[in-house]
């Protein structure tokens, strides 16, 4: 990597500890990166969501008495806490005198109907979220990853390079030496990163770095 990137030889074993070093801080903030679902793709399963929440309120709207009470005993069984109303036998005579001269039946009518007022407002969160995020542009998100990675690998480039850490690049393709070697160095890590994606990193990353600094390196930000 040294020959193809014009970084002296005898600097061959800083600039692998400083890689290795980088490549470590990226799998740190990996870990809890982002996942890279594409709004369209969110989107999509945010509506199938709605869907199926749709078809489950009539599910349960629709439901027989005699079911409705089968349901109600499960959850009373099941000691179901999320609801608003917590079932509670009449005849347990243990029972803090809730629902005391309610019918089981008549509690479970009203639990369900607070499942389905919940699954209204699920359906209408999901449909609102799915047209927000389809409208979200890629460009929206940014790696945190790779900007720590780009970070460190910016401080190591002007340690072993004589070359500045400028950022160039021609029909997507990287032309400075510092913008070929972050792009070569970065594939190992994660090849399905494109290669548009660590420039564009590239390119906050000296932004930043002027900002903190004032000065202006050498070489431009195509």
């Amino acid at each position: 990597m040294c020959d193809e990137h014009g970084i002296p030889s005898e600097r061959a074993s800083e600039l692998k500890a400083g890689l290795d070093d980088a490549a470590a801080i990226w799998s740190w903030y990996a870990e809890d990166r982002e996942d890279r679902t594409r709004p369209s793709d969110a989107a999509k399963q945010l509506r199938r969501l709605a869907e199926r929440t749709a078809a489950l309120q009539g599910e349960l709207s629709g439901l027989p008495e005699k079911a409705k009470a089968a349901l109600a005993l499960a959850l009373f069984n099941a000691d179901t806490r999320d609801l608003d109303s917590r079932l509670v036998d009449p005849t347990d005579p243990n029972a803090d005198g809730h629902g005391q001269g309610e019918t089981i039946d008549q509690v479970v009518e009203t639990d369900l109907e607070t499942v389905v007022r919940v699954l209204t407002r699920l359906q209408g969160a999901a449909e609102e979220t799915a047209g927000g995020v389809g409208r979200q542009s890629p460009g929206q998100r940014r790696d945190h990853a790779l900007r720590m990675w780009m970070t460190n690998v910016a401080m190591l480039w002007e340690e072993v390079s004589e070359t500045p850490f400028s950022r160039d690049a021609e029909a997507g393709e990287p032309v400075t030496p510092a913008a070929r070697f972050c792009v070569a160095a970065f594939k190992p890590i994660d090849p399905n990163t494109p290669a548009s994606r660590v420039l564009n990193e590239m390119k906050h990353c000296i932004k930043a770095r002027r900002g903190r600094t004032g000065r202006i390196g050498g070489g431009s930000e195509r």
